[in-house]
């Protein structure tokens, strides 16, 4: 099965949340 419309649209939607998460860390 290939990646959906759907998981590219989470994923999408996550790369804000995560790299507003591992900035602070890695800072």
């Amino acid at each position: 099965p290939g990646v959906t419309e759907e998981d590219l649209r989470a994923a999408t939607d996550h790369l804000p949340v995560l790299a507003a998460v591992r900035i602070p860390a890695d800072a």
